[in-house]
């Protein structure tokens, strides 16, 4: 490309930015025109206002008709029979698909010119089988004779359809009931032989507390009376226990000497653990028995001669004498 031919290329594109320009049209330009065409714009909008004012005015109230229905087993009748009326879901496209409209129209002689397109519409409550069905009507009165046309005519729909399936689950209900009754029948059945056996075992746990009464009855009367012997025994024995005033016992009581322990004895007690409680015991007991003996007795000697020793010992004016292996003493 020589020199000539740049020089006009850059005329040529100056020449189209300068056109490109003048196309161009900014705010001003646009206020400019609708400042001049202000009157035409303001009678289009007051106009505009008047039409949808008069026609907001001349326009018939719609009002909305509802109604609730429920899907599943309905009861009715003062029997308890019960109606079938399918699930909420096919209801509710059964309520939406318009089935009954040319009939509803037929039945209440309506003005097929005004009422030739019924719309029902339904909608299913969430976490329930309960249906809304809504209907719009310029005549509040006739909206709700509509409605329940509609409504009669799918309470009808549903019982002349569903007689099988009443039919059906009637006897399922029967059936069930009468497993039902088989089972408490069973129940009670079981229920009167435990009783029975209830009854029986209680009859024989009575009679064994009577036997086992008796046996201690009689028991206790056998320990009465040998209390009562012994008790005599014990009477006899304290007269046999007078006029007595020398006592001899093997062991000496507990508060004559000795007082302690030999080693021999000890010797003993390492080979026998019950040794010296069984000694301490025993010197008890002729304690206890010298003071039983004190109370209608005099004593005036007591000897004991298990510790081969010598001792004497003088309480509550008898003389407490440990004799040696092989000795005579004269009283």
């Amino acid at each position: 490309m020589n020199d000539k031919e740049k020089r006009n290329k850059i005329n040529s594109d100056t020449n189209h930015l300068i056109i490109c320009r003048d196309n161009e049209m900014n705010i001003s330009d646009f206020l400019d025109i609708i400042w001049r065409r202000k009157i035409l714009i303001l009678v289009l909008f007051i106009a505009s206002v008047a039409i949808a004012t008069l026609i907001v005015n001349n326009m018939k109230p719609i009002y909305r008709t509802s109604a609730k229905i429920t899907g599943g087993i309905i009861y009715g009748e003062q029997n308890g029979d019960f109606n079938y009326r399918d699930s909420p879901e096919n209801i509710l496209k059964v309520v939406n698909a318009n089935m009954f409209t040319d009939g509803i129209i037929k039945s209440l002689r309506l003005n097929i010119d005004y009422y030739n397109n019924l719309v029902f519409k339904g909608e299913l409550s969430s976490h329930s089988n309960v249906i809304t069905v809504f209907y719009d009507d310029s005549d509040k009165a006739s909206g709700v004779k509509i409605l329940e046309a509609n409504l009669e005519r799918l309470d009808e729909y549903y019982k002349s359809v569903n007689i099988s399936k009443k039919l059906n689950m009637q006897k399922q209900y029967y059936s069930q009931k009468q497993i039902l009754l088989t089972k408490m029948a069973n129940i009670k059945r079981k229920i009167s032989l435990r009783n029975y056996k209830l009854s029986s075992d209680i009859n024989n746990i009575q009679k064994r507390y009577n036997l086992e009464n008796n046996k201690l009855a009689n028991q206790g009367k056998e320990i009465q009376a040998t209390l009562d012997m012994i008790k005599q025994e014990e009477e006899n024995l304290k007269i046999q226990l007078k006029n007595i005033d020398i006592v001899a016992s093997h062991s000496s009581p507990i508060f004559c000497e000795p007082f302690e322990i030999s080693d021999i004895v000890h010797d003993w007690a390492y080979y026998d653990r019950t040794l010296l409680a069984e000694i301490d015991k025993e010197r008890k007991l002729l304690a206890k028995i010298y003071d039983e003996l004190s109370v209608n007795n005099k004593i005036a000697y007591y000897f004991y001669g298990h510790f081969h020793q010598n001792y004497k010992t003088v309480k509550n004016d008898t003389t407490f004498i440990c004799l040696p292996p092989i000795i005579l003493i004269k009283i």
